[in-house]
């Protein structure tokens, strides 16, 4: 059977396509693939003009409107193109080698019984993608690429970061766009697995890495903490115990590295919020 349609999806934000190191790697893959840009930026940085110039397929433009719905609105975009086809997606800064997609059309030849196909992805050396998805939406890594490939769980999950999906998977699914930005992929899989859809490995794609993440300011991680402290309360919905555990943990950790209680007093703020609506019959601020 051939290969059906390679569509590569890049969410752009902030920047134009020229700077993302995903859209510079999309110019060169070899097969060429169909590339889609969804532009979740806040103002217009040109990237329309730079996909039509370019054949590339644009998608958003209306602001950031989370990565949950930039995603269906791109799935929705792709099913209408090929609904066999496979959709892969990227981070704007990240990065594979140029052998990634002549790997993933070889798998996907050889494994049609596969919904999804998750390469290795590292930072310093260590295994970030996959890992294992733990109760309070946190991830274990995997100590070796051994136990990694052996694993038969149900708890295996994996950053979205060259992530490949058949678009059969999202006949009858799509991402929750309740959530905004945190735990997207978590949400995914785990949903996937209840399903019981397959995945492979790939193979030969131990090179491939993830950029490292960048110290943002402590403006920036204040609005960060404030999209985590909704989208866990959306992941972990029912599960008050796990969720409380992830918040302090973020709580804490924010507050050490940045040496800052601001992270301290929005929680209490976020407390004090919910006991008043809690009195109002409000609880839409449950932590």
């Amino acid at each position: 059977m051939n290969a059906r349609t390679i569509f590569a999806l890049v969410v752009v934000y902030n920047k134009t396509c020229g700077d993302s190191e995903a859209c510079r790697m999309l110019l060169r893959a070899d097969p060429p693939v169909r590339a889609v840009v969804f532009d979740n930026s806040e103002r217009d940085f040109g990237n329309r003009e730079w996909c039509d110039t370019r054949g590339w397929a644009y998608l958003g433009g209306g602001g950031n409107v989370g990565l949950p719905k930039a995603y269906n609105i791109a799935i929705s975009h792709c099913l209408g193109i090929d609904p066999e086809g496979v959709l892969c997606v990227f981070d704007d800064d990240g990065r594979v080698s140029d052998a990634f997609f002549g790997v993933l059309r070889t798998a996907l030849l050889s494994n049609e019984h596969a919904d999804i196909l998750i390469p290795i992805l590292r930072n310093d050396g260590r295994i970030l993608s996959p890992c294992l998805l733990r109760k309070d939406g946190s991830s274990g890594r995997f100590r070796s690429e051994e136990k990694l490939r052996a694993y038969r769980g149900k708890h295996l999950t994996a950053v979205n970061n060259a992530l490949a999906v058949r678009l059969r998977v999202f006949r009858d699914f799509r991402y929750d766009e309740r959530l905004f930005l945190d735990m997207v992929d978590h949400s995914f899989f785990r949903e996937m697995n209840r399903r019981g859809r397959s995945y492979i490995i790939l193979e030969g794609t131990e090179g491939h890495s993830i950029s490292s993440h960048e110290h943002p300011s402590r403006e920036a991680a204040v609005r960060r903490f404030e999209i985590f402290l909704r989208d866990v309360r959306v992941f972990l919905e029912n599960q008050a115990a796990p969720r409380a555990f992830a918040v302090l943990r973020r709580t804490a950790r924010l507050t050490v590295e940045y040496r800052s209680v601001v992270f301290i007093r929005m929680l209490f703020d976020r407390k004090r919020d919910q006991a008043n609506d809690s009195a109002t019959g409000d609880t839409k601020h449950e932590i």
